[in-house]
């Protein structure tokens, strides 16, 4: 025994070992992100981006992006033209040249094919990869998938989704779609982001497009943010370097910045160390080492943003993904220079909530409280699936922090990158069935067809392997059955040493037949699986049911947030409906805490 638990500390120090050595190489890897924006050329954009709002768009998220990151720039219709490569950020001249590549995007191509864009940008993005950088592809369209002749559309769109798709899925590279318009293929658009876990985005209006790509920096680079109150914002003294979106009534809007000095500055009338770029619908505004106190927007629209680089961060942990019914924990915690923050006048000082925003629109508020060491904490019940947006606000009286995260709430096992979903349980579930015909109905309307029908093989083959599971499980449950009947015959309870002793004998022969029969029962079950295994083929891994419909798994369903218990704390958190919550608007904490 003292040799096993000798064996046991050592594995053990072996692993601490390995994990201590391993740490410098993960703390060395590259921690930026890998941009490609797809953007339509197609001759159908001049009515459906008459204002060419995708190119100011794009131009915004690459303001946004750090030194650190590296972007790319397509632009497809019947073919694809690159028109920038990979480049860093890191100089002037690169970022230049990356705006004026977007200035080539223009709106007179002919025909729509996505699928080259797509093909094309994943060979870029494997041939430039880095170890340890996210990788992400922003498309965005307004059509279907259009080469000119039907069958060869048909034939693209199942390419795409058996064979492209799952290189994504396989590769991480996150595919992001927005459709400019609801006429084009949405439920391909969507199940292309769903299986990549990148995100989906229809443009209702051409107003909101640098909102989107707003949503998708976030989720992609996740930045330090200040909070805004009203058009106002606090900087301190540990920020280094500010970007300000301001969103804008009207093309000519003359959006301004008031200083903590009393100084106002104009895109016209500013110093040379700040970068202002004058749009339609914002205006950017970059500024380095900005003076610490209250900044002011001025003339401007609303719902600004101000995202910062400092080594003060509100950081927030949670799942990237969890399944729909499932509680999960949200941590915030505050960290300078890496490390985190446990003084207690600055903690004390500190009051941190979380709004919660459902994939159906519905916000909800919860305070988090402390479990020590620095660390506030609550739990999250999520009522309907798609991408739930967390946002950690922690307002102070040195400092204040803004920080989000997203998660992916699914259904049934979210371990494979394409949703599968097991053709009996749909039939013995009305609402997954009626879903499935619901996507299959949505998807045949937008002309995703397979005239030489691949999925049926594929949904024989899935049939022939849910029969091999049912087989193996029945002669599971056949030995269960014949070792109940036998039990007492096995661990008799016999009333003289006498019987139990031939009791016992007899036992053990028919302990030993009934280990043989279960080998050869659970044996033959487990050949008779994998066999069928092997012929399936990874298609219907696409987000296809075994009967060959796709499943389109966004849910429009409202959402309510139950009460949730904080771990550490015998207080409970309702959302604000339940009346049971602090309700007390962001803007008003500064003063509660005067």
């Amino acid at each position: 025994m003292n040799l096993e638990i000798f064996q046991k500390l050592r594995s053990l120090a072996l692993a601490a070992a390995v994990s201590l050595l391993s740490l410098p190489l993960a703390q060395a890897a590259d921690t930026g992100i890998d941009v490609l924006l797809i953007l339509d050329n197609s001759g159908s954009m001049r009515s459906n981006d008459a204002r060419a709002l995708r190119v100011e768009a794009a131009k915004l998220f690459v303001g946004l992006l750090s030194e650190n990151d590296r972007v790319s720039v397509f632009r497809f219709s019947g073919n694809t033209e690159v028109l920038s490569e990979m480049l860093s950020l890191s100089t002037e001249r690169h970022r230049t040249r990356l705006l004026n590549s977007i200035d080539r995007v223009t709106s007179r191509g002919a025909r729509t094919d996505f699928y080259k864009a797509l093909n094309e940008g994943y060979q870029l993005m494997r041939q430039t990869q880095r170890p340890g950088r996210q990788q992400h592809i922003i498309l965005m369209t307004d059509g279907k998938m259009d080469s000119g002749k039907a069958s060869v559309d048909l034939n693209l769109t199942d390419r795409l989704l058996s064979n492209l798709g799952p290189k994504f899925a396989r590769a991480r590279i996150k595919v992001h779609t927005i459709s400019f318009t609801d006429t084009s293929n949405i439920p391909l658009l969507r199940l292309i982001s769903n299986d990549t876990k990148g995100s989906f985005n229809l443009l209702k209006g051409q107003s909101g497009i640098h909102e989107i790509f707003e949503s998708i920096f976030e989720r992609s680079a996740k930045p330090s943010m200040l909070p805004m109150k009203g058009d106002s914002f606090v900087v301190d003294s540990a920020v280094s370097e500010i970007t300000i979106i301001a969103s804008k009534y009207k093309p000519n809007t003359i959006v301004a910045l008031e200083t903590p000095h009393g100084d106002t500055y104009t895109p016209q009338n500013h110093p040379s160390r700040i970068r202002w770029y004058h749009a339609k619908q914002y205006d950017l505004i970059t500024i380095k080492h900005p003076s610490t106190g209250y900044w002011l927007v001025k003339f401007s629209e609303g719902g600004n943003r101000a995202y910062i680089i400092t080594d003060l961060k509100l950081v927030i942990d949670a799942p990237n993904e969890v399944k729909l019914g499932e509680s999960f924990n949200v941590t915030a915690w505050f960290e300078q220079k890496e490390k985190r923050i446990q003084t207690k006048r600055v903690l004390s000082a500190m009051n941190i909530k979380l709004k919660v925003i459902s994939p159906s629109g519905t916000v909800g508020t919860y305070r988090l409280n402390s479990i020590g060491k620095g660390r506030s904490r609550t739990s999250i019940l999520p009522t309907e699936s798609g991408t739930y947006k967390l946002q950690a606000i922690g307002i102070g009286e040195e400092f204040d922090r803004q920080r989000s995260t997203f998660v992916n709430v699914v259904h049934g096992d979210s371990n494979e990158p394409f949703k599968v979903v097991d053709a009996d349980a749909a039939t013995q579930n009305p609402a997954v069935k009626e879903e499935q015909s619901q996507s299959a109905d949505s998807l045949n309307s937008n002309s995703i067809k397979h005239p030489t029908d691949p999925l049926s093989k594929d949904a024989t083959e899935s049939k022939s392997l849910d029969t091999a599971k049912s087989v193996a499980n029945n002669a599971i449950n056949q030995v269960e059955k014949i070792a109940e009947e036998i039990k007492d015959k096995i661990i008799p309870k016999p009333p003289a040493p006498a019987i139990q002793e031939e009791d016992s004998s007899s036992g053990f022969g028919l302990l030993i037949f009934l280990i043989f029969n279960v080998v050869t029962v659970i044996g033959g079950g487990i050949w008779y699986y994998l066999r069928q295994k092997r012929k399936a083929n990874w298609i219907n891994l696409d987000g296809r049911n075994s009967s060959g419909n796709l499943i389109d798994t966004d849910s429009n369903a409202s959402v309510n947030l139950t009460d949730v218990d904080i771990e550490g704390n015998d207080e409970s958190v309702a959302l604000e409906e339940e009346g049971e919550i602090d309700t007390t608007p962001i803007d008003d904490l500064r003063k509660d805490d005067d």
